[in-house]
């Protein structure tokens, strides 16, 4: 592979997309992502109903929150040294192939000992057996995990998009399998979600497979080097996912599955405003560890302007539109989840910030940002949930996530202006170059 590491103008890689090419591939395949994941939650909804739904949330929740928990961002800590440091990339993927299959054999060992345990009959309206197929997907999963830092790593913005839209499709496909055999339940639909997981993990694995000019090996002393950011990166990406995830969990525990199923609606829609930033952030890692940080204080806040200004407007729509598009998409014996929308939404566009520039300060290899932050809201989202999940249902958790998330976002935009020394001004207020860049289509300014 030809790593330009002589020319900081020039990004380290081997990918011939120019900046604008990249963005618009993780762009397609985020929008790609939010479409097929409309249609698989209205086709779910409307199959299963609330509580069918709410079971089959669960079960996803459940199994990735457990990878959440234990793949300890080595992705990430790979994106960046791949990016930093690309003779290491063959270490990495073998590190990481290991890793999966190891670890996520020992967890997956662990979990059904667990699950043996008289705690899981808590959760009464939710059978053992939904339980043990979320935990058959742990090793796939960290499969995707590991692998997918790596091809992000390779800068394969294209390639890592491809994989997450085919899992996605591949999941919608086999629903509409399941209808027109009148075979869908929550249990046939998870099974479904599994094997599109196992598929998704395996085409993950050969594009990283495929970009190396030597084989995979395991090397200890690579693993070791990238533990020291991984770790830090961990404790940000495990607790900020778990905020997200964890709302479920709490709903679970204190309502009925229902509950559950109408929130589930609610978090689905306002996720379609990350999309954006999601794509932006695949993009700053690799762009800015490649680049260097001199080139992230140029290029970033050109970009996040632009998403900033695409989610206000997304936003304003979702809130205008809301009700509408749950009678649309779920239906309307959905509705009890509009005014929970509605709250989440404000939290929802401040927290597109930290989604956005997440990806930076990890490219400038400062995760630990990231894991003040993500810690200290996630426990904060926590006690606000059991102060107001039991008096105030769905709603009074959608408020304790729009705040934390709002939190959140502000405090990586923050950090991001106290590492580059910019005011808030440039990286939030769109200017008239900006729409100009988008309209004629051109490479960032250098």
């Amino acid at each position: 592979m030809n790593y330009q590491t002589d020319l900081p103008g020039r990004l380290k890689s081997s990918s011939s997309e120019s900046l604008p090419g990249k963005l618009a591939a993780a762009l397609t395949g985020q929008i790609g992502l939010m479409v097929i994941g409309i249609l698989t939650t209205m086709i779910l909804a409307r199959v299963l109903g609330p509580t069918g739904k709410g079971l089959f949330t669960l079960c996803l929740t459940a199994a990735s929150s457990i990878v959440i928990i234990a793949h300890g961002s080595l992705a990430a800590g790979s994106a960046y040294y791949g990016g930093r440091h690309p003779e290491t990339r063959p270490g990495l993927v073998g590190n990481g192939l290991a890793m999966s299959f190891l670890w996520g054999g020992a967890l997956t060992a662990v979990c059904g000992l667990l699950l043996q345990g008289n705690w899981i009959q808590r959760f009464a309206a939710l059978d053992p057996r939904l339980w043990w197929m979320a935990v058959f997907a742990i090793i796939p999963l960290l499969l995707i995990e590991y692998a997918g830092g790596m091809v992000i790593g390779f800068d394969a913005i294209r390639s890592f998009s491809l994989t997450l839209l085919t899992r996605e499709l591949l999941l919608l496909v086999g629903l509409l399998i399941l209808i027109k055999l009148q075979a869908a339940s929550a249990y046939t639909s998870v099974a479904v979600w599994v094997v599109a997981t196992v598929l998704g993990s395996i085409m993950m694995l050969s594009h990283a497979l495929r970009r190396l000019e030597a084989p995979p090996r395991i090397e200890p002393e690579v693993f070791k080097k990238i533990s020291l950011i991984s770790i830090q990166g961990h404790a940000a990406n495990l607790f900020g996912t778990l905020k997200l995830r964890f709302d479920p969990l709490m709903l679970a525990w204190f309502l009925a599955p229902a509950d559950v199923g109408y929130y589930s609606i609610a978090t689905a829609m306002v996720a379609g405003l990350w999309y954006l930033p999601s794509a932006i952030s695949q993009v700053l890692l690799p762009l800015v560890s490649g680049r260097g940080d001199v080139e992230g204080n140029r290029l970033t806040p050109v970009i996040v302007r632009i998403g900033f200004a695409g989610v206000v407007l997304g936003a304003i729509g979702l809130a205008l539109l809301g009700k509408i598009l749950i009678i649309w998409l779920p239906g309307a014996n959905y509705l009890p989840a509009l005014p929970a929308l509605l709250v989440l939404i404000p939290g929802a566009v401040i927290y597109s910030l930290a989604k956005m520039l997440s990806g930076d300060l990890m490219g400038r290899g400062k995760p630990m940002y990231g894991m003040i932050i993500s810690t200290a809201a996630f426990f904060a989202n926590i006690v606000a949930g059991v102060l107001l999940i039991p008096r105030f249902g769905i709603i009074g958790a959608a408020a304790a996530s729009s705040v934390t998330h709002a939190f959140t976002g502000l405090m990586f935009l923050y950090y991001f202006l106290h590492e580059s020394g910019m005011p808030a001004s440039q990286v939030l207020i769109p200017q008239w170059g900006d729409l100009q860049l988008i309209l004629r289509k051109e490479s960032l300014p250098r």
